[in-house]
Order: structure tokens, then sequence, then C-alpha cells
């Protein structure tokens, strides 16, 4: 099974009621967004082994006031609890992980959750003088959610989703 673009998921879960009609055109208006949503789905859907996926995404900020404050170990504890309390859940099996930070990009794209990286040292460093772009980044991480879960029930598997966002403070350098 193919995977079909994020502009085809966004026009189909518009079609069908889920996504406003500006909802839509605000994911599929620039094709750098469609790019940075791609990016994050995970292997074809087809290599599901249940009928049923839980797909969490976290995204998580990097921002200078996030180490200026001293939370980065709490954001990493934080992070990797989530994973660690998912590692306990009688679904393990069926829970695929996408992390991705506010400046530095994707962590990992959606994964199975015994293949999802913990947060430490080399993979989540504050940037020192990264800003929080947090409604720009928001609008890209659930895009990505809406994404991978179309691409899940379009193949015939019931999909949940759960998105949390760790930050530290209000948006301060969206462009949109």
């Amino acid at each position: 099974m193919s995977k079909p673009s994020v502009t085809q998921l966004f026009q189909t879960a518009g079609e069908e009621g889920i996504l406003s009609p500006r909802s839509v055109h605000a994911l599929t208006v620039d094709p750098n967004v469609g790019a940075r949503i791609q990016a994050a789905l995970g292997s074809p859907v087809d290599q599901a082994t249940s009928s049923e996926v839980v797909l969490v995404g976290m995204l998580v900020d990097d921002s200078g006031s996030i180490e200026a404050y001293h939370n980065v170990a709490s954001v990493r504890d934080g992070h990797n609890l989530v994973l660690e309390a998912m590692r306990k859940s009688k679904q393990q099996d069926n829970i695929y992980v996408h992390t991705r930070l506010l400046n530095g990009g994707i962590i990992r794209p959606f994964t199975l959750l015994d293949q999802a990286l913990e947060l430490d040292k080399k993979n989540y460093d504050p940037v020192k003088f990264g800003g929080t772009p947090l409604y720009d980044q928001t609008v890209i991480f659930l895009g990505s959610m809406i994404a991978e879960t179309g691409r899940y029930v379009d193949g015939g598997v019931y999909a949940r989703s759960i998105s949390p966002i760790i930050s530290d403070g209000a948006d301060e350098h969206s462009k949109s």
C-alpha cells in the first residue's frame, strides 16, 4: 500500500467533514508544510499487525527559555514518563509514537513504541537562542497527527490519537 500524499489525506478529511475548508486550506496552501508533515508519517499501514492502533505524537518545546528557566530535565523526564507509561499498557504492541521539537525537527517519525526514542542529552538540547514558534509548529504537528490517523483509517485500521504538547510558554515567533 503506497503512502497517499498529505494533500490527498486532508482533502478526504475535508470531504468527510472531519476538517473545515479553512483547515484544509491552512494545511495544504504551503508545500513546505506538507513536506514537513509527510516527513512524520510512519511505515506503510499494511505492516500493522492489529485492526486497531493508538497514535501518540508529542510536540516538545526546545526553545531557549526551557534552558533559561532550568526545565530541560523536567521536559525530558515528562516525555520519557509518557513512553514508560505506554510501555506498561496492555496495548503496547499497537502503539505508534512520533516526537517533534519546536525548533529541532523530528526526533522520530511514527514508529512502534518499542522503537521510540527517549529524550536524552544527545537528541534534546534546547537551543540557547531558539524561539517559540508554537502556533506554526502546532499546525504542522496536528497536521501530522491528522494525516497519520487518516492513513490508518483509509487502510481499514481503527486509529485513536493522543497529542500532548509540552511547552513552557506562549507563542513568540510564529510567522503565520
